[in-house]
């Protein structure tokens, strides 16, 4: 591949806002950092410094306006750069669609109030993979190129450093692959000529250029004098190279106009530590719940503002989502943070759903009452609310025990009782049926009747059997759980699935025991699980399970494996 002639430094200092420390701490270096890099820029002229993440510079306004206001002059003559787009620096897989967009909705807006530009390059250098949508996302985001580092070499080929990424709708990004490290802390003139020539040696383009990293990172720092000296001494014993100091987007420009034949790249970029994707569940869980909380809670909103004149609360919900996007961090969200970290996470995401909760609850109060129930002959009126963009069919559990639902139309709708965490208390149990919602919009159900009123299930395809031959060695069947589309069999002794049976088809969709539950021997794994993306050392199967029927149609049937 080409030797490079000419180098675009990028001075830089990667900051994890929680790790192994809190978040307090966190700001606390980034309040530190950004002051290095501003007194750095007063003692070297040719200094530039690219900075990541909005919840980076929204501490620095909160802790330090003075200093804010040091940056602010920085941006504006183009040495301090605002890169990423987004709240921090996420994990790359695992949020929803909508919480990318909120990352860049709330976060491009806050630097163009308060800097006066939007972020034009993608910048998530340490996060663990890449999903194959996010060119689609970057670009309706503003930003035309991408930096990433991970997967390396020897967990996925990238023929090329430089590519242009193309995800499935046709948008694309210019991206850059990191060699192996976002931060460099040259000390000195013989480091540096190490590096530049490994550089040379692993490249994998063509092209006579390419960017060079540097800066003290993790836990914040940047650039530090001795960087810029051995710099400074580089480039005189070097007169055949010409180093830039870069703002990243000029290297991606000075690319493209090169005339170069850039490869297009078609795929995801996974992946980098599996075990990640496992590990912590309760962060995982309620970082779900909080964004299809406030997603629900959202469009309720927007809708009693349509229908009733609601005032919307834009900042409300601001202040939830900057919450639920500082924990997409993918040290936290992955679930290889020190344990206080989650705790802080829980208030977060509690804080988030709680917004969620009361701004839905506001919202259906106030449509709800706007509805004509008042025909009490029709029986208890239950209005069900969608919030999506699409006709949904659900089943809708009430806190009341009935025995007949109808609709607005009077037409029967099958239902059934279920157990009832008001039990122990009110000895009743509640109603389960099925609802059929319009897209963002609602319906009404009423419900009449009690279980001593010669209460029946009726019929219906969603059944459970239970088992009630001998108890044998040589038995296999067991429970059957069935609807109109599968017939699932449990063995009777292991919990296992045996059969599976498509109803429309009648093909059996196993070949063997399915829902094993194993031991995997993770022993040489640690919380990354690095290097090691299979897992497949079993060393024990639970077995010896008791098969139960709770509950049996015609609305749900279940059965419980133990």
């Amino acid at each position: 591949m080409t030797k490079k002639t000419r180098y675009y430094l990028v001075g830089n200092a990667h900051l994890d806002p929680v790790w192994q420390w809190r978040w307090q701490e966190g700001s606390a270096e980034a309040k530190a950092t950004i002051r290095s890099a501003l007194d750095r820029m007063n003692e070297f002229p040719e200094f530039r410094f690219v900075c990541s993440s909005a919840s980076v510079y929204q501490w620095v306004e909160e802790f330090a306006p003075e200093m804010f206001e040091e940056v602010k002059q920085r941006v504006a003559e183009g040495r301090f750069i605002v890169v990423g787009g987004w709240h921090v620096q996420p994990d790359c897989n695992l949020p929803s669609g909508e919480a990318y967009a909120r990352q860049s909705l709330y976060s491009q807006r806050y630097f163009k109030e308060t800097l006066g530009v939007t972020a034009k390059v993608g910048y998530n250098v340490d996060s663990f993979g890449h999903n194959y949508m996010l060119p689609q996302i970057l670009k309706k985001s503003g930003m035309d190129s991408y930096i990433m580092m991970r997967p390396g070499h020897h967990e996925k080929d990238i023929p090329s450093d430089i590519f242009e990424w193309v995800s499935p709708d046709g948008s694309s990004v210019t991206t850059y692959h990191i060699m192996d490290g976002y931060c460099f802390n040259g000390r000195n003139l013989e480091e540096f000529e190490r590096r530049f020539d490994e550089m040379d040696r692993v490249t994998r383009t063509d092209l006579d250029t390419a960017p060079l990293f540097y800066g003290v990172g993790n836990h914040g720092g940047g650039p530090t004098i001795r960087n810029l000296e051995s710099l400074r001494e580089y480039k005189a014993a070097h007169p055949d190279k010409e180093l830039i100091y870069s703002d990243v987007h000029d290297f991606f420009e000075d690319v493209r106009n090169s005339g170069a034949d850039i490869p297009k790249y078609y795929d995801d970029l996974q992946h980098h530590a599996a075990g990640c994707y496992a590990t912590v569940k309760r962060i995982k869980d309620g970082i779900r719940r909080a964004e299809t909380s406030l997603s629900a809670a959202e469009n309720y909103t927007m809708l009693a503002g349509t229908l009733c004149g609601k005032k919307f609360k834009n900042k409300t919900f601001e202040e939830a989502w900057k919450n639920v996007s500082f924990c997409h961090f993918h040290d936290s969200m992955d679930g290889c943070s020190i344990m206080e970290v989650y705790d802080d996470a829980d208030g977060m995401l509690g804080f988030a759903k709680h917004t969620a909760a009361v701004e839905e609850n506001n919202a259906l109060q106030t449509i709800s009452w706007a509805i004509g129930t008042m025909d009490s002959s029709k029986g208890l009126p239950v209005v069900v609310f969608n919030p999506h963009g699409f006709d949904a069919e659900q089943l809708v559990q009430v806190n009341k025990q009935s025995t007949r639902v109808v609709d607005a139309d009077g037409n029967e709708i099958p239902s059934q009782l279920v157990h009832s965490t008001t039990l122990e208390c009110y000895w009743r149990e509640d109603t389960l049926f099925k609802a059929k919602v319009p897209a963002l919009g609602y319906a009404v159900y009423y419900l009449s009747g009690n279980k001593d009123d010669n209460y029946t299930p009726g019929e219906s395809d969603a059944k459970a059997t239970a088992w009630t031959g001998h108890r044998t060695a040589n038995e296999h069947g067991g429970t059957i759980l069935e609807n109109e589309n599968y017939r699932i069999r449990f063995e009777l002794y292991s919990g296992y699935i045996t059969s599976f049976v498509n109803k429309k088809t009648g093909e059996e969709m196993i070949t063997g025991r399915a829902a094993v539950p194993t031991v995997i021997d993770e022993y040489y794994h640690d919380t990354w699980s690095h290097a090691k993306n299979f897992f497949t050392d079993e060393m024990a199967r639970f077995s010896d399970a008791q098969v139960t029927v709770l509950e049996n149609g015609p609305v749900r049937a279940t059965v419980k494996v133990v």
